[in-house]
């Protein structure tokens, strides 16, 4: 007999972190997965169902946006000010900005104005001092490279403030171009690497000049109105899409490599918490 095809089969397969081989101690949601037993001539994979706890910060030193430089134009003096990784609601965004202006900068102020941050320099006087805020920070220096893509990541890009540095006068303010945003990651991707080289990479997230990653499977969107700690539940009739990732030819899967993004492509952290999901594998 010739050209006879095998009728094809389905496996559902629960993926949960909890029961990789060793255990991945770091907080990125990343890791590999083996399975007990390969599953051979798969035809296509497709995720129908995810759960992701919502225990990821808005802001974090590992998503770049936690720092900024205040520079006394008087005498040259750097301070870079960190707000610790947290979960921020907008007043206590600015509570906390508020909180780290001591010492030499006390008379610096942070409010909220019709949904916009505006800062004060409440220096007088002929010897009010001028301050410079430079955003495009990356850990406790400034970025070597301007790039507009990274600005976009940035405290200031959240805080609404749209150009890399601002210079404020005694006495005077500033108010942001935008309004404040403190929901960093709206949708989040999940990479699964197969590591095969036998389908196309049909679900692609250009950056500039790039794309994030060659793996991704899937497409998580993040409902913010959601209690931070709670689960995220994904289905594809609501707020998960997912491809279905096509092989050419015969392919066979034993291990995964898993990894969840953000937009940008940086690794998720979920402070140690794991995550699941359902892998639906088409096979002979």
């Amino acid at each position: 007999l010739t050209n006879v095809q095998k009728p094809p089969q389905k496996k559902l397969l629960n993926i949960d972190t909890k029961f990789q081989e060793e255990y991945n101690h770091s907080s990125n949601a990343s890791l590999t997965y083996n399975f007990p037993d390969k599953i051979h001539d798969v035809k296509s994979i497709h995720v129908p169902y995810m759960e992701i706890p919502y225990s990821f910060y808005n802001f974090s030193e590992q998503k770049g946006n936690t720092s900024f430089i205040i520079t006394d134009e008087t005498d040259n003096s750097e301070y870079v000010l960190t707000i610790p990784d947290n979960q921020y609601t907008v007043s206590s965004l600015v509570t906390y900005l508020n909180d780290i202006m001591d010492g030499p900068l006390a008379l610096i102020e942070f409010s909220l104005e019709h949904n916009k941050i505006k800062i004060e320099n409440k220096e007088s006087g002929s010897s009010g001092k001028t301050y410079s805020f430079s955003w495009n920070v990356s850990g406790n220096s400034l970025d070597a490279d301007y790039d507009k893509t990274n600005l976009k990541t940035r405290l200031g890009w959240c805080l609404g403030f749209r150009e890399p540095s601002y210079s404020i006068n005694a006495g005077a303010e500033i108010l942001s171009e935008s309004i404040v945003n403190v929901n960093t990651t709206n949708y989040v991707f999940l990479v699964v690497d197969e590591f095969s080289q036998n389908h196309p990479n049909s679900f692609v997230s250009p950056l500039s000049d790039s794309y994030i990653n060659k793996n991704i499977l899937a497409r998580l969107q993040i409902d913010h109105s959601r209690a931070f700690g709670s689960i995220i539940l994904g289905t594809h009739q609501t707020n998960l899409l997912s491809d279905r990732r096509k092989y050419g030819s015969k392919t066979n899967i034993g291990k995964l490599k898993i990894q969840l993004v953000d937009g940008w492509g940086t690794p998720i952290d979920l402070n140690k918490l794991d995550f699941s999901f359902v892998l639906e594998v088409e096979y002979e």
